[in-house]
């Protein structure tokens, strides 16, 4: 049986309840805090337990195996695919191009242009890369995480 669980936050209650194949089923009594305890209450909706975030560094070989198969995969399969995080149109508009741009993000591999290690470019990645620091759509990740960090140290050191 498959289960997940959803909070249910306002400014005075908290509600936890839990989901499952068969529909839903409450676990955890209603949280009213009382007056002057609101602030805690607050602290019920975040993460206790520190969350490790996928990187794509050092990937597992099932991991590296699974992101070159859905990079196979046609690009209408691929749009469809769970993994896939699609492009905020409006945040693209400072590339200047006749060529494409992209309608969705997907998990890439790829082997470092120094080392020969292999990584994964994360979707969520590329989506900040593109979106946010306004990269240009010809960039594309081709150094891993450790040869990148060793680069910006010696060139650092260059300039000193």
């Amino acid at each position: 049986m498959e289960a997940f669980g959803t909070w249910g936050l306002t400014r005075d209650h908290a509600n936890l309840t839990m989901h499952s194949g068969e529909g839903r089923h409450r676990v955890a009594a209603s949280i009213t805090a009382p007056r002057g305890r609101r602030r805690w209450l607050g602290l019920l909706g975040r993460n206790s337990m520190p969350v490790e975030r996928n990187t794509g560094r050092d990937p597992t070989a099932k991991e590296l195996a699974e992101a070159k198969r859905i990079a196979a995969l046609p690009k209408e399969v691929q749009r469809q695919h769970p993994s896939a995080l699609a492009a905020d149109q409006s945040k693209l508009d400072h590339i200047n191009t006749y060529g494409w741009l992209p309608e969705f993000y997907i998990d890439k591999p790829f082997r470092c242009r120094d080392c020969g290690k292999e990584e994964i470019w994360k979707a969520a990645d590329q989506k900040w890369y593109y979106e946010e620091a306004k990269a240009h759509m010809d960039a594309t990740a081709i150094r891993c995480h450790d040869c990148r960090k060793a680069r910006k140290a010696k060139n650092k050191h260059k300039h000193d």
